[in-house]
């Protein structure tokens, strides 16, 4: 049986300090997830890229590609995307 993971923590910053509200989107393939940040979001086992995008008035659109270990089944627990001003 493949582990599942509990969810992965998807916080969103800029400059180092917590930036919240940003609309984010999160895909596997053809499979598609909207929240806005920080979220806890629920996707089960690794099974492809996990792509993150996450967007926030006054600041750059932020994107995460994350490719599991071959053989490792989770993703990470938390990650982060830093935005940026234009």
């Amino acid at each position: 049986m493949t582990p599942v993971a509990p969810g992965i923590l998807v916080e969103t910053e800029a400059r180092g300090q917590p930036l919240p509200g940003a609309a984010c989107v999160a895909m596997i393939g053809d499979m598609r997830w909207d929240f806005a940040s920080p979220s806890v979001i629920t996707i089960g086992a690794a099974r492809g890229v996990l792509r993150i995008v996450c967007n926030q008035t006054g600041y750059r659109s932020s994107e995460l590609l994350f490719k599991p270990a071959a053989g490792y089944a989770r993703y990470p627990k938390r990650l982060v995307l830093e935005m940026n001003q234009p």
